[in-house]
C-alpha cells in the first residue's frame, strides 16, 4: 500500500497495521495482564471484530497467555463484543444491571465464565473496533471504578493501535523517499 493510498483512504485496515493478524503482540499482552491484575478478574481478554469474515478474533488474553502464532477466532454474531461496539459503551453480564441474556455471549462459553464487563477500544479513526472484557466465573457485581479502571486499560489499548498506525505511515514515507533505513 502505497502513501497515496493511505492519503486516499484517510485512515488503515486493522490488517495493515497488524492488530487482525499476525504474531502476538507483546504490548496488547502486557495490558490485559495488567488489566487482570488490576481488576483482580479471573480473565480479562482484547477482542477485535473482523467484519469481513464475521469473526470475533481474540487478540490477547490474560486467560489464555499461549495464543502463539495466530488469534483464537470466535463467531462475531453471537458476541458480546457485537454489541459493545454497535453501542460504544459498556456493556455488563452478571451483576444486578446485566443486560445481556448469556446465550448471546460466545466470549462466556469460550472462557467458561458467567459474568462479563466489556468496554470498547477504538482503533486508529476512533472507530470502536472490538472489546476490553474483564469476565469472571461466578456471578459478580461490577462496579463503576471496576469499569472506569478496564476504560483506562482500553484506551492504553487504543494508544498502542495508533502508534502501529503512525509506525507505518512513517515506514510508507521512508519507503516513498527511498530511505531503506527506515522500511
Amino acid at each position: 500500500m502505497g502513501l497515496q493510498k493511505f492519503h486516499d483512504q484517510q485512515h488503515y485496515e486493522l490488517a495493515d497495521i497488524g492488530v487482525l493478524d499476525g504474531p502476538p503482540i507483546k504490548a496488547f499482552d502486557h495490558i490485559t495482564a495488567l488489566a487482570a491484575a488490576s481488576l483482580v478478574a479471573r480473565s480479562v481478554a482484547f477482542f477485535v471484530a473482523d467484519e469481513s469474515t464475521q469473526s470475533l478474533i481474540v487478540r490477547s488474553s490474560s486467560a489464555l497467555p499461549s495464543i502463539s502464532d495466530r488469534p483464537l477466532n470466535l463467531p462475531l454474531p453471537q458476541s458480546l463484543t457485537r454489541l459493545v461496539r454497535a453501542e460504544n459503551r459498556a456493556v455488563e453480564i452478571g451483576g444486578p444491571s446485566g443486560e445481556v441474556p448469556v446465550e448471546n455471549a460466545v466470549e462466556l462459553g469460550r472462557f467458561l465464565m458467567e459474568s462479563f464487563l466489556g468496554v470498547p477500544v477504538l482503533g486508529p479513526a476512533g472507530e470502536p473496533i472490538g472489546a476490553l472484557a474483564a469476565m469472571y466465573p461466578g456471578q459478580h457485581a461490577w462496579t463503576r471504578e471496576q469499569r472506569e479502571r478496564l476504560e483506562l486499560f482500553a484506551y492504553l489499548l487504543h494508544q498502542q493501535i495508533l502508534l502501529r498506525a503512525a509506525l507505518e505511515t512513517l515506514r510508507l514515507m521512508a519507503q516513498e523517499r527511498g530511505d531503506a533505513r527506515l522500511t
